[in-house]
């Protein structure tokens, strides 16, 4: 059983109207607050995973890039012995 003593609304007692709005508001307050911190943690997730992937690729194109400057200067190579 609730105690009355330590309850903010009588447990007992049917709510008057301002009561009833005021929980309810409470409650809509409470649920898009949580909407809004959970928005804000998909955002940042989001920006991390994000830079980490260009990172990754930005690793990928250099070394791809130093990958064809090899290739460049072993086909300039092999075509100078050619000739």
């Amino acid at each position: 059983m609730p105690d009355i003593n330590k309850a903010i609304l009588d447990p007992f007692s049917p709510l008057s109207v301002p009561e009833a709005l005021m929980v309810a508001v409470c409650g809509l307050v409470v649920v898009f607050m949580m909407l809004a911190i959970l928005a804000l943690v998909i955002i940042i997730i989001s920006k991390i995973v994000n830079s980490v992937a260009l990172r990754i690729i930005w690793k990928k194109d250099c070394m791809c890039m130093q990958e064809n400057r090899i290739r460049q200067k072993a086909l300039k190579s092999s075509t100078q012995k050619i000739k």
